[in-house]
This record gives structure tokens, sequence and C-alpha cells, in this order.
């Protein structure tokens, strides 16, 4: 049984390895492959269903302006910043400032005698 498990392990390995390969040759097909499976998952298909939310909501609210109802207005501003909120995370972006960029390293080179630098 153990002899199995491990020829299918050899198998799937060697595919995946062959995908890597043809996926690093063609980025068009490793585009369309990963854009189907952000499709395919749970996330992406709540992603989906977000954005649409949010594109109606934004038609509400250039509705109410229109209408002038300013307790509307407020609801719909508020639905928005929640699911504007949803979609930042099923999206993957981090919060705005929560990055900091990366520190460039010292281009100083290290001496090696141990007399002092010249100005």
């Amino acid at each position: 049984m153990a002899k199995i498990y491990a020829l299918r392990s050899h198998e799937a390995r060697a595919r995946n390895k062959l995908a890597k390969i043809e996926a690093e040759n063609n980025p068009v097909i490793a585009k369309a492959n990963l854009e189907q499976l952000a499709q395919d998952s749970f996330a992406g298909k709540t992603l989906g269903r977000v954005r649409k939310q949010i594109a109606l909501v934004q038609d509400a609210i250039d509705g109410s302006i229109d209408s002038g109802e300013s307790k509307q207005l407020k609801e719909y501003t508020d639905a928005l910043s929640r699911l504007a909120e949803i979609e930042r995370q099923l999206a993957g972006r981090p919060l705005p400032g929560s990055l900091r960029p990366k520190q460039e390293k010292s281009k100083r080179i290290a001496s090696t005698s141990n007399e002092p630098d010249e100005v």
C-alpha cells in the first residue's frame, strides 16, 4: 500500500514540476490559470459578489444625492464603507501605512585597516 502512495506522490511531483516549467515559459497560461483559480475559490466568488454590491450601492448613493434624502444617503455610505473593507480584505490589500518601505542597506564598504577614514 505504501508503494502505491509513494508512486502517486512521485507522479504528482513530476506533473507539478512540468506544469511549473510550462507556466514559466508561457506567462499567458500562468495568468489564465491564476485567474481561473481565483474565480473558482470561495474568496474569488465572494469578491465578485461584493464588487457587484458595491456598484449597486454606488448607484443608490447617486440616486439619494439627487433626491436629497440625507438619512438614506448616510445609510448607503455606511454600507459602502463596510463593503469596501470586505473587498479590501478579500482582495488581499493591506491597510494604508501598514507596510513600510524597505530600508536601503548601507553601501559603505568596511575598511580593512585600523586607520580612520580620511575626509
